[in-house]
């Protein structure tokens, strides 16, 4: 072997290792939040007033669908102007990262109550991503593997979305026809990988599916034991559209889906489980508000899974409806 190309192979390998090394590093500060990595995303969804707040924190977990900026939650806020309401939400994130941060935001918080928001769609996705080196890419499979033990591999891909100038703009999600070309990348990704991952989901008729289920329960369990029970948690089921209505559910069989007509029904079999595993928890489901509601297709954006401004009045309204905090 020339000496040259000796030279380059050492010096890739010292790359690769110093890169190993850096990712490891990062690593252990984000699993044990040595840098407030996510507190950004905290002071941008609160006032100053609000994160300064002593007393009558009402604390609420969640993703993209709490994180967006005109949520649910301001519907909650006028009902409850006593309450002084936190959004800890972090768009593209589950219960992995949620976990990390429970402890240090009750500690800051000091919450009279929890509300955590657990999506129908993806949030099992987050735990197990559903591998398929057929469908997809070989990195994209390996990226899914790898960061399901190396978190920061999710963080580092998040803050990386915001830089990427093809993503679709926010005009495509109001376009007033439902398109397979212009849907959420996403979605369409995972129902390529495996499509019947939403009726896993829902019906948690897969051995697989029942274990992610456990691992989640098994974080989730962790709001109790910081809280000693003494805390009120309501846990909060945004359902995924294919689950409101026939059309939504065609839609999504064109984007893919493998779903059975049973889908579409108010009560589900996650939703029951939850309700006997989760004795001390109240678990709030929408579905059948979002069933009533729907006309059409007013709650979820046409090209993307998530609520539209009407869909977030509604589960604001439902929230009220549901929640009170005046004896806790």
């Amino acid at each position: 072997m020339r000496p040259i190309l000796i030279k380059y192979l050492k010096r890739i390998g010292y790359l690769f290792f110093l890169l190993i090394v850096s990712l490891l590093i990062l690593e252990v500060c984000f699993r044990y939040q040595i840098i407030a990595f996510y507190q950004p995303e905290l002071k941008a969804l609160n006032t100053k007033e609000e994160l300064s707040s002593t007393k009558n924190n009402i604390v609420v977990f969640g993703d993209s669908f709490t994180a967006h900026p005109d949520n649910y939650l301001s519907y909650l806020k006028r009902a409850h102007p006593d309450c002084n309401i936190v959004n800890s939400a972090i768009s593209g994130t589950g219960i992995k990262q949620h976990e990390l941060l429970f402890k240090e935001r009750i500690n800051k918080f000091n919450p009279k109550a929890i509300i955590y928001q657990f999506y129908v769609g993806n949030d099992f996705l987050d735990i197990k991503h559903p591998i398929n080196y057929n469908e997809l890419s070989f990195f994209r499979n390996v990226f899914w593997t790898v960061s399901e033990h190396l978190l920061v591999l999710q963080y580092l891909n998040y803050r990386l979305a915001f830089l990427n100038k093809n993503s679709q703009p926010i005009s495509v999600l109001h376009e007033s026809e439902f398109s397979v070309e212009k849907y959420n990348h996403r979605v369409k990704l995972y129902f390529r990988a495996d499509a019947a991952c939403l009726t896993k989901s829902v019906f948690l008729n897969n051995s697989n599916t029942k274990e992610v289920y456990r691992q989640w329960k098994d974080k989730f369990d962790l709001l109790n034991e910081l809280t000693d029970g003494q805390v009120p948690i309501y846990l909060l089921l945004v359902p995924h559209n294919a689950q409101v209505s026939e059309l939504y559910c065609e839609r999504n069989v064109a984007l893919g889906a493998s779903l059975p007509s049973q889908v579409v029904n108010s009560t589900f079999p996650l939703f029951n489980q939850m309700k006997k595993d989760l004795k001390t928890i109240k678990v709030l489901n929408p579905l059948a508000t979002f069933q009533e509601l729907e006309n059409s297709d007013s709650l979820y954006y046409q090209n993307d899974p998530h609520l539209t401004t009407f869909g977030q009045q509604a589960l604001g309204a439902f929230l009220v409806k549901n929640i009170s905090f005046e004896n806790e």
